[in-house]
């Protein structure tokens, strides 16, 4: 989730300041929101204040034959103050479909009594047709820079079974959930905004640990390995983080149009896609986490575009055939990311959906 103070250089755009809700504040609403996915962009990639390298990226070969939103699951993520069911049933109401997913951050920072109240209010709302996404932070935001995890001591206290007793008390709290759910653990690690950053060896070793645990006291769960769509720094690469197929169930990838100006769908997702078809060719892949601004003279390059035909040309897109899931941040933060923001979005959305069986 796209947060303002995250460092001086993701200019302006910040990632994702996650705060514990209040105890018995129910997490999460807002209104619309999209989840979709199974083939989608090309193009370059630009992200967190980071300029899109220069030249076209080139397509993969298998691309898809049906447009994305014809094809996908979507979702949303919502405000974690708003009441989720009320949430749910707005973005439902608005883009006349069943909501596939919902996605709710939780940080193990958080005292117990909070995370248990987020906890019943996701299995509250979960079913055997709704996946229920959990981003599982450890720790909070930041935003200093890169390199933050060495000193820290996190993720070698993780991966030493430090951090067991908690990571257990959580994962135990998901046994009775009705529905899927997916753990997008220690997600973005390729940016420089998350203590989790900058310390590629001793995350895997971390994730490795938690892996054993969700296999052990929640089997029915699955890992999402969920990065960034640009690497900041450079150098921090996503590729020096993955754990390895035998421990990833899914792959996440994140991106927001307006960061850095006003990108098309395939700036923003399509490089790192063919990254990640390269890394992992048979892993299951979705858009965790996307959003886009209305126009407007204070976002750069976007007078001759708008939200909804960004959301058109997303799920419009055929260029993305591994992407099996989309999931909107329908929040209104830095930007209204909101579907729901203008009547001409929720439109966008309500059409793009319409063509899914």
């Amino acid at each position: 989730m796209p947060s303002a103070g995250r460092g001086a250089w993701i200019a302006r755009a910040g990632r994702r300041l996650r705060r514990a809700p209040r105890v018995g504040a129910i997490p999460a609403a807002g209104l619309v929101v999209v989840a979709i996915a199974a083939a989608a962009l090309l193009g370059g990639a630009l992200i967190r204040g980071v300029p899109p390298p220069t030249g076209p990226a080139a397509p993969h070969p298998a691309l898809a034959r049906a447009p994305l939103g014809a094809t996908a699951r979507w979702g949303a993520t919502f405000d974690p103050d708003a009441p989720l069911a009320t949430a749910i049933t707005e973005a439902e109401s608005a883009v006349h479909r069943h909501i596939d997913i919902v996605g709710r951050f939780i940080s193990w920072t958080w005292p117990t009594p909070v995370q248990k109240s987020v906890i019943d209010r996701l299995r509250a709302i979960s079913s055997p047709t709704r996946t229920v996404m959990i981003t599982w932070q450890p720790g909070e935001h930041a935003g200093v820079g890169p390199g933050t995890t060495p000193g820290t001591g996190l993720l070698q206290r993780i991966a030493a079974g430090r951090e067991d007793a908690a990571a257990i008390g959580f994962l135990r709290q998901l046994a009775d959930f009705r529905g899927p759910v997916v753990i997008r653990f220690a997600h973005e690690m390729n940016g420089s905004w998350y203590p989790w950053s900058g310390d590629p060896a001793h995350y895997v070793a971390a994730w490795s640990r938690i892996h054993g645990l969700v296999a052990r006291f929640a089997p029915a769960a699955r890992m999402a390995w969920s990065v960034n769509n640009v690497d900041q720094p450079a150098a921090n690469r996503f590729e020096r983080y993955w754990p390895g197929a035998a421990q990833v169930d899914m792959i996440g990838l994140d991106g927001y149009n307006c960061l850095a100006g006003w990108q098309s769908p395939a700036q923003v997702f399509a490089r790192a896609y063919a990254r990640l078809l390269a890394l992992a060719p048979t892993t299951p892949l979705w858009i965790t986490e996307t959003a886009s601004c209305e126009s407007s003279p204070a976002v750069p390059g976007s007078a001759d575009s708008s939200k909804a035909a960004w959301i058109t040309g997303l799920l419009g897109s055929r260029e993305l055939p591994r992407v099996t899931a989309v999931v909107w941040f329908d929040r209104d933060k830095e930007y209204d990311w909101r579907i729901s923001s203008t009547p001409a979005a929720a439109a966008a959305l309500r059409r793009a959906l319409a063509v899914q069986p």
